[in-house]
C-alpha cells in the first residue's frame, strides 16, 4: 500500500462452532492495533461468513501486522459470550506502506541485477584457470573457504527453504514473520557452491606450483566435518532443532565471509603480482555490493525504516568490508603490480 491509500479487506468464518445453527450466532471480532494503519478496532457481525474491512495507510511500515486478537459469539443457547475457542495464529494479514511505488519498482531491478552480477563474478575465475591450464596465482586458501561458505550458506537455505518442519519451528518463534529465504536464494547458494567446487577441482588437476592449502584450514577442515556430522545428529535425536541447525550454519556463512579475501590479497602481496587471479571476479563482487547497498538505502526511504543499517550492524558491516577489501584488489592489479599482473609467475 501507499501512504493515503484505502483498501477493503475481507475477513472471512471458516467454521462456525455448530454449523447448524450458522444463522443464530453474533460474532464480535477484536482487531489488534496496526503500526500505519487506520482500522476499526471491533467488529460486530450476524448472519455472514464474509465481512469487509477498510482499511487507511497513513504512514511509511516496512511491516504491519494487521491481526484478530480475539473472538467470541453469542447465541441464544449461551446466556453469556463465550470464546471461539480456534487458534488464531493464522488470523492475520501482513501489510508494506510504501512512499512511493517507482522507488519499489526500482528496488527490484536493482536487486535482480546484484542478484545477476554476484552470481556472474564465479566465472572469470574459472575461465581464466581452464585457459591458462593452471591455476597458480588462484589462492588455495580462498577457494577452501569459498566452499565452505557456501556450502553453509546452501545447507542453511535449503532447511528453511524446503524442510516444513524448520518452517514451523520457525514461525512459531516468529508468528508473524515471513520466512526469510526465497527461491532465489537458494538458487543462488547452490550455484555459488557448485562453481566453488570447480574452483577447487581445477586446483587439483591443472598446474599449481608449489601453492598448498595452509595446515590451519587443514585441521578446520576436519573439525567443521566432524562438527557437521555431531550436529547432524544431536538434531536426530532431538537435542537440539532443525532450526537451531539450520542457523548454525547461516553462522558459519557469516564467520567465513570476513577472512575469506585475506588470502588472496596475501598471496598477491608476496608475489607482487595478481597475475593468475582474475580482476573481473572482483569487478562484479564490487559492483553488486554497491547496487545491494543502493537498494538497502531504497527500501530503507521508502519504508522510512532504517533498522537495516542500524538493527542489523553485522549484516551492514559485513558488506562494508568486504567492499573495503575489493578496492585492497583494484589497487594491487591497477596501481602497485600494474606492470606484473599479465605475467605468469610461478610461487
Amino acid at each position: 500500500m501507499l501512504v493515503g491509500e484505502k483498501k477493503i479487506i475481507e475477513l472471512q468464518v471458516i467454521e462456525y462452532p455448530d454449523s447448524s445453527q450458522q444463522n443464530k450466532y453474533n460474532y464480535e471480532l477484536k482487531l489488534g492495533k496496526t503500526e500505519g494503519l487506520l482500522h476499526p478496532e471491533k467488529i460486530l457481525f450476524s448472519n455472514r461468513t464474509t465481512i469487509s474491512l477498510e482499511i487507511e495507510a497513513i504512514k511509511p511500515v516496512s511491516q504491519s501486522n494487521l491481526a484478530v486478537i480475539s473472538c467470541k459469539f453469542y447465541s441464544k443457547h449461551f446466556s453469556d459470550e463465550e470464546n471461539c475457542g480456534k487458534s488464531l495464529n493464522d488470523s492475520f494479514i501482513r501489510v508494506s506502506i510504501l512512499k512511493s511505488d517507482l522507488v519499489e519498482v526500482l528496488c527490484i531491478v536493482v536487486g535482480w541485477t546484484y542478484f545477476v552480477l554476484w552470481s556472474a563474478s564465479f566465472y572469470p575465475q574459472i575461465w581464466m584457470n581452464l585457459r591458462r591450464k593452471s591455476v597458480i596465482g588462484m589462492d588455495f586458501n580462498y577457494v577452501f573457504l569459498n566452499v565452505v561458505a557456501n556450502g553453509s550458506y546452501t545447507i542453511f537455505n535449503s532447511l528453511m527453504y524446503f524442510n516444513r518442519r524448520v518452517q514451523t519451528e520457525y514461525l512459531m518463534d516468529q508468528p508473524y514473520a515471513p520466512l526469510p529465504v526465497l527461491f532465489n536464494d537458494v538458487v543462488f547458494a547452490g550455484h555459488a557452491l557448485i562453481f566453488s567446487l570447480v574452483y577447487s577441482l581445477q586446483a587439483i588437476i591443472y598446474e599449481r606450483g608449489s601453492q598448498r592449502l595452509h595446515p590451519f584450514l587443514w585441521i578446520g577442515g576436519v573439525v567443521f566435518i566432524f562438527a557437521s556430522v555431531s550436529l547432524f545428529g544431536l538434531c536426530m535425536v532431538n537435542l537440539i532443532s532443525l532450526l537451531q541447525l539450520a542457523n548454525l550454519f547461516s553462522y558459519v556463512k557469516i564467520v567465513c565471509m570476513t577472512p575469506m579475501y585475506l588470502p588472496q590479497l596475501y598471496l598477491n602481496y608476496t608475489r607482487k603480482s595478481t597475475s593468475g587471479f582474475a580482476i573481473e571476479t572482483i569487478m562484479l563482487d564490487f559492483s553488486g555490493g554497491v547496487l545491494s547497498l543502493m537498494q538497502m538505502v531504497f527500501q530503507a526511504w521508502n519504508l522510512d525504516d532504517w533498522s537495516g543499517f542500524v538493527g542489523n550492524p553485522v549484516k551492514f558491516g559485513l558488506a562494508l568490508l568486504t567492499m573495503i577489501l575489493d578496492l585492497g584488489f583494484f589497487i594491487q592489479h591497477f596501481c602497485l603490480y600494474q606492470n606484473r599482473r599479465e605475467e605468469t609467475m610461478k610461487v
